[in-house]
């Protein structure tokens, strides 16, 4: 029997860019729940040299100040989901709030990996900063010549399916903040 898939895609996967998923209130009202968080410095390194140097603070869906941050997440990802990808998606990490400062960044990787990795789908970062309040910290896919900057201004949302290679180019002036979260789905197939 021929394999057959009535599923196309009216582009190829990349990223998107969801505009104004949050206004600037909400951007800084999430931006403070760094305040009641411990913070945890996520540096990661192959041989010598660092590829990860991001101060991390993680919003849980358990703590109900932060589901207004989930429900919107949630709308603007499924409504685009829906229309375009049409994963199987069943439910989202915790999410990440991300604070880059100087010399801080996340080289070339993808989201998607080993164990509970391997269920991520969807992934999407929010600019929660201001992009004037900050130099450098592009959030940039591909390589090489290839590699393209997500046009983001705050409140901003970028989708892409997380199997796409990305990287947060060095800041090298203020502070950088996003807000990550990441779909997650029964494996492929």
């Amino acid at each position: 029997m021929p394999y057959e898939n009535k599923r196309t895609w009216d582009f190829p996967p990349q990223f998107h860019v969801l505009p104004k998923v949050f206004d600037k209130t909400e951007c800084d009202t999430a931006i403070s729940y760094h305040e009641d968080r411990e913070h945890m410095e996520a540096l990661a390194k192959t041989g010598g040299e660092s590829y990860r140097n991001t101060d991390l603070f993680w919003l849980n869906y358990n703590h109900p100040p932060y589901h207004w941050l989930y429900d919107r997440l949630y709308d603007v990802s499924m409504e685009f989901n829906e229309k375009h990808y049409q994963f199987d998606i069943e439910e989202c990490s915790d999410l990440q709030l991300a604070r880059y400062g100087s010399n801080q960044h996340y080289d070339w990787h993808t989201d998607i990996g080993a164990d509970g990795y391997s269920r991520r789908k969807l992934s999407i970062a929010v600019m929660m900063s201001d992009p004037k309040e900050f130099d450098g910290g592009a959030l940039q896919f591909g390589g090489g010549k290839f590699t393209h900057s997500a046009p983001v201004t705050q409140g901003d949302g970028v989708l892409f399916p997380s199997w796409i290679r990305h990287r947060v180019e060095p800041v090298t002036r203020g502070e950088r903040w996003t807000l990550v979260g990441w779909w997650l789905g029964p494996p492929f197939r």
